[in-house]
């Protein structure tokens, strides 16, 4: 085929033999500008497949902005415009139905106008119904409530010239439901709702129906259908789903020339050059009254951007700091005005230094305590630490020692302390591998776990102290019906991980380790500020490979130094920084039409900057307003979750306006805010401070493990590890988390204390002296933060934290949104980091993000048409509740072990969904900085790629050699023995690549295809071919060997160290298979050969094959470390040296638990008294 140039026409016959000339994409190009109008998206009109896929003709997507307005429309061929409203509105028979309704509707309009002119005066007006008619529609429209819901269409009707057939309709608007389509008038929205519900009728000169799909859109979601012409472009009806239009979408003839635009548009450009609406034009009529030149509002003078940063906590102080940063190297000039409502910064970073007292050679001086966060968590790279040294602020490390204190300091044995430190280690990882490889494919549940989301939602009432009860209690809600998964809490998942009998163990732990299982449950609790029955498993510690390096160190001078630098920094900008405090913030815009000023870099010549505008604006609750160009929300999760959730119907804390979208309400709604308070005792005396309690040098902490209070699980000593060696105060504090924080602040503090005293007392004898002095925290109640920090319930996953952080603007939210959109409204706090969320240092990189954003936001842009936006799953469920979350590349549903999470990615309207691992290996698809590219080309080539193992289309991943052309999906390539991780993303098949030396499995396929038809399927070590005692049977590979064994068979061996490879995706991989075959024996029952289980008794040589042994009576559930009959012991133990008469320690809750968690129980290992 001939290529001809971009500019070339193309010349094709016309139905009827005439040729013509139709204009190309020459015309007018993707993200071309002409006349202040952008070309968005240049696309081809194809007819149906059902009636040969042929083009008819050319169209583009069109962006204006006319009075701060944003404006989209499409501008067709004119020999395709009546295909176009039949292909790109509707299938092309629902088009041609919906045309003839139309014409029919028409004609009895018009017939019945007649009669009314022909009838008496006094009779009803013009166009209106009789009465019957009118008052039945209108009650049948007041009862439709739910249709009242769906979007309307408003198209305008275009008759035929002579009579000939060629009527067509033209969309006016696309409206949210039939109130919008009213345009505020009431008499109207009832008339529109019996049009639409009669299947689409005429009000007045409008036609007006509901919103329909295209079967071929529904259909394509399958990667089988044969109808996929709407997805090669861009999908106009997609395209009006996706996108908040407005009431005015025209559509129009393309072939008219550049100069010709804004005419046929219907707009003009003002003596000033900006855009307005062509009063004078004939379109005028065809527009909704709604769209008429609005009047401006003033803008301040000024020069320079302004930005306005609400929140004064770590993470609004380092986004200042960033943004000054960001633009004093590229010479924009910008100011920022910080507003923060206490009368401090710093938000959860505070540093007490009134309450508590310390003598300095003899001296008396106040010695300061951090109230909210303490640690510096990894000091290498972080950024945080780099700027505490840079504060002159001194790191103390802490031993992670605690000794374990039961009652009148009796402590617990230091190998039961560590046994129960394994078994808890292990229930979590059996937990977590039950929730993924038990689940494996699995799409949802029928509904979502319930769950606190919101700790302190309990402690809103403003009272002094409140009665702990069913009111005050947290709440548990389910996430909504687009996040149900198999995903469950840490509490449930234990429970059936321990009820499953997979950790035999579990069985016989000791009281001690029983209550050492609880205290690491609490630790667990503390880190994260919430119950383990509202974590969840699958992602409660998803940000744990982000973690930095080193050691874990606490600020001796208080995290109150870094604030204050953050703060000198600050101030060293002169008037360019501005600050506000004491000012609470209660209403936020982002979206104001102002009048604009341009602006101009001299170092940036060749970028073109955003006008400077006045669109957003800050209202405080002591009247204070201020406007600027962009605003950061950088207050903590608790403050969004009471601005959506406001209190007994009141007026929200934080109003927003426009109100945010449903992406920003939802995730803010369903990822939790935890509660973590402490509790400081300064004592005239140390009575911890003895070698049975700090047994070693640094050691700092003593842990809880009496049946008195197990919420104060752990305390630390201050005074010790803050103050000067040798002249240390006497400082305790201790830790209190999750709904017995929210306990906690039900009591005043003289309670609380007294609460804590009868713990010390519990430990230490009651001998112990009463605190002199003592400080309390309050989080929940702090109006500025309404908690402590961020966590994930079940239901969400690590994806909400990207719809936490993305920025909006005034059409909607920047997931959804092209990057040509310039945002306003930006957040920042570790609630948004998807890296280090609950850290502090995880804040300040958040802000140092949104400072980027910012920056970014000041140039004019346009979008890249190679990035792929990653869409949150729960979001793109919302979008499609119907949609099948199937992998487009490997077309397994739900997320898997092997190929991951699912994501879904979006570019233009073209959406899928994929495993993580499908797509990262794609040789094409690249991850730089969380931005990936290239997804979806992908996913279009893998719909003509069969995979050379099971057959099925979708195999991406090709094999490198040049000269081979094998492709595989990407479990298919790793059942082939290629692992991704260890080997690179580069492909080799089985053929090409070089012996593997490590032991591999593969999948029994693969085997058999290389294996040949005729090779029999047995264990290569007992020879059986099934066997269901044997468990199922595995292929391993390992160079160019290859073995067959039963799972059993593997799993039991002893003649060489056989274990399960941990860090592998692979269900019983097992290692050292090859080397089991090679040192097999002749078994001591068949005296056959693969006898790999040897007895354990030194010295004996005798050695079985798995069923052998178990035909010995031998239960390898019960102990691995098989003896043969010779060498069990005396009748008095059972067969695995077991005593008959001994007895083992089981908790109820081991043997009965309940299928569904309990409030009564909030963990499954409760100690109790």
């Amino acid at each position: 085929m001939k290529r001809r140039s971009s500019g070339q026409a193309e010349v094709s016959e016309s139905p009827n033999g005439n040729r013509r000339r139709r204009a190309t994409r020459g015309v007018l190009r993707k993200n071309q500008e002409v006349e202040h109008v952008r070309v968005e998206e240049t696309f081809a009109l194809k007819e149906p497949a059902s009636r040969g896929s042929k083009k008819v003709g050319e169209a583009c997507y069109v962006a204006a902005t006319v009075n701060n307005r944003r404006y989209y429309g499409a501008l067709v061929d004119q020999d395709a415009l009546k295909e176009a409203s039949m292909l790109y509105f509707q299938d092309t028979a629902t088009g041609l139905d919906t045309n003839r309704r139309m014409k029919t509707m028409l004609q009895m309009k018009k017939s019945e106008h007649s009669r009314e002119a022909e009838a008496p005066s006094d009779q009803k007006k013009e166009g209106q119904p009789d009465a019957a008619q009118s008052e039945a529609s209108i009650a049948g429209a007041q009862l439709d409530t739910d249709s009242q819901k769906k979007q309307v269409q408003k198209y305008r009707f275009v008759e035929g010239i002579n009579g000939r057939n060629s009527d067509y309709r033209v969309l006016l608007a696309t409206f949210a439901d039939v109130e919008a389509a009213g345009e505020d008038d009431k008499d109207r929205v009832l008339e529109i709702t019996a049009a639409c519900r009669s299947g689409g009728d005429f009000v007045g000169k409008y036609y007006y129906q509901y919103e329909l799909r295209p079967s071929s859109l529904e259909s394509d979601q399958s990667h089988l259908t044969e109808t996929r012409f709407l997805r090669t472009s861009m999908g106009f009806n997609t395209f009006l789903q996706n996108t908040m239009l407005p009431e005015w979408f025209p559509l129009a003839n393309m072939e008219i020339g550049r100069q010709q635009v804004l005419g046929t548009l219907g707009m003009k450009k003002d003596g000033n050059g900006a855009l307005v609406w062509d009063q004078s034009n004939k379109a005028e009529a065809e527009l909704p009254p709604t769209v008429k030149s609005e009047p401006l509002l003033p803008m301040e003078s000024r020069s320079r951007y302004k930005v306005i940063i609400v929140g004064g906590g770590i993470a609004g102080l380092s986004c200042c700091l960033e943004l000054f940063n960001i633009c004093e190297r590229d010479g924009v000039e910008v100011e920022v005005c910080l507003v923060e409502g206490r009368s401090r910064l710093g938000g959860r970073l505070w540093t007490d230094r009134e309450t508590f007292n310390a003598k300095d050679s003899g001296v008396e001086r106040k010695f300061p305590v951090d109230l909210g966060a303490s640690w510096i968590h990894g000091i290498e790279s972080n950024p945080l630490a780099a700027m505490a040294l840079e504060a002159k602020v001194d790191f103390v490390g802490t031993s992670e020692e605690v000794t374990m204190l039961r009652e009148n300091l009796e402590t617990i044995d230091h190998l039961k302390d560590e046994r129960a430190g394994e078994l808890f280690d292990k229930l979590l990882d059996i937990a977590v591998e039950n929730c993924w490889r038990g689940e494996d494919g699995a799409q949802e549940r029928a509904a979502g776990r319930p769950a606190v989301r919101w700790y302190a939602e309990a402690l809103r009432d403003g009272l002094d102290s409140l009665q702990y009860s069913e009111v005050a209690q947290p709440k548990r809600v389910p996430a909504g019906p687009h996040r149900d998964s198999t995903d469950t809490s840490v509490d449930e998942a234990i429970g059936n991980a321990i009820s499953s009998g997979r950790l035999s163990d579990i069985a016989s732990i000791s009281e001690e380790e029983r209550r050492m299982l609880s205290w690491n449950i609490k630790n667990v609790e503390y880190a994260l500020g919430a119950n383990i029955a509202d974590l969840s498993i699958m992602y409660w510690d998803a940000d744990d490979r982000y973690a930095f390096e080193g050691d874990h160190v606490v600020l001796k001078q208080g995290y109150s130094c870094v604030v204050d630098h953050l703060f000198k920094k600050l101030k060293e900008r002169g008037d360019r920084f501005t600050f506000l405090l004491e000012s609470p913030v209660k209403k936020l815009e982002y979206a104001r039409k102002t009048k604009c000023n341009p602006y101009f870099c001299p170092n940036q010549r060749h970028k073109r900057f955003v006008e400077l505008s006045d669109k957003c604006r800050v209202e405080c609750e002591n009247g204070t307003i201020i406007v600027g160009d962009f605003v950061v929300c950088a207050v903590p999760l608790g403050v969004l979750k009471e601005s959506i959730q406001p209190q007994n119907d009141g007026p929200p804390a934080l109003q927003f306006v426009p109100d945010l979208p449903f992406s920003k309400k939802d995730s803010i709604n369903s990822v939790g805010f935890g509660l973590l308070d402490k509790v400081f005792l300064q004592f005239p005396t140390p009575f911890w401070r003895t070698s049975r309690v700090f047994n070693k040098d640094g050691q700092t902490l003593f842990g809880n493990a009496s049946a008195v209070n197990p919420h104060h699980y752990m305390f630390l000593d201050v005074g010790l590890t803050m103050g000067e060696k040798g002249n240390s105060p006497p400082i305790l504090m201790t830790l209190i988390s999750g709904k017995e924080a929210v306990a906690a602040e039900c009591l005043s503090e003289k309670e609380l204390v007294a609460e804590v005293m009868r713990t010390l007392k519990a430990l230490f004898g009651g001998h112990i002296p009463e605190p002199s002095s003592h400080k309390a925290t309050q989080w929940g109640r702090d109006r500025f933060s309404r908690g402590s920090y961020t966590y994930l319930p079940p239901g969400t996953s690590d994806q909400d934290f990207r719809l936490l952080q993305s920025p909006i603007n005034g059409n909607g939210d920047a997931v959804l949104l092209d990057g040509s959109e310039t945002m306003r409204l930006f957040f920042a706090g570790e609630h948004t980091t998807a890296l280090h969320p609950s850290m502090a240092h995880g804040a300040m990189l958040s802000g140092y993000r949104a400072a980027k954003e910012i920056a970014d936001s000041m140039v004019v842009s346009s979008a890249d048409t190679t990035i792929d936006q990653i869409i949150p799953l729960s979001l793109f469920r919302h979008m499609n509740p119907k949609a099948k979350l199937t992998c487009a590349l490997c077309h397994l549903t739900g997320p898997r072990v092997r190929e991951g999470s699912l994501l879904a990615f979006k570019r233009g309207s073209r959406e899928v969904v994929v495993h993580i691992n499908c797509a990262e290996n794609c040789p094409e698809v690249g991850i730089r900085d969380g931005v990936w590219s290239n997804v979806i080309r992908a996913c279009n080539r893998g719909k003509v790629m069969e995979c050379s193992l099971c057959g099925q289309i979708g195999a991406t991943i090709g094999c490198t050699e040049e000269s081979c052309t094998q492709s595989f999906h990407f479990s298919c390539a790793e059942d082939t023995g290629w692992r991704f991780d260890d080997d690179g993303k580069d492909l080799l098949c089985d053929i090409h690549r070089p012996s593997i030396i490590q032991n591999r499995k593969i999948s029994l396929e693969f085997w058999l295809m290389k294996a040949g038809s005729g090779q029999s399927l047995s264990c290569n070590l007992c020879g059986i071919s099934t066997g269901l005692e044997a468990g199922e049977l595995l292929a391993f590979q390992k160079g160019t060997r290859q073995s067959v064994l039963h799972e059993c068979c593997a799993r039991y061996t002893t003649v060489v160290s056989i274990t399960e490879k941990s860090s592998s995706r692979f269900d019983k991989d097992f290692d050292n298979i090859f080397e089991a075959v090679d040192n097999s024996r002749t078994c001591g029952r068949c005296s056959r050969d693969g006898a790999t289980i040897e007895c354990a008794e030194a010295g004996c040589r005798e050695c079985f094959h798995f069923h052998c042994a178990r035909s010995l009576d031998w239960d390898f559930s019960k102990s691995k470390a098989f003896r043969c009959i010779a060498h069990r012991k005396s009748k008095h133990t059972d067969q695995n040296g077991n005593g008959k008469n001994g007895e083992v320690f089981q908790h109820a809750l081991f043997s009965h638990l309940p299928a569904e968690p309990t409030q009564d129980i909030p963990a499954n290992l409760e100690t109790g008294p």
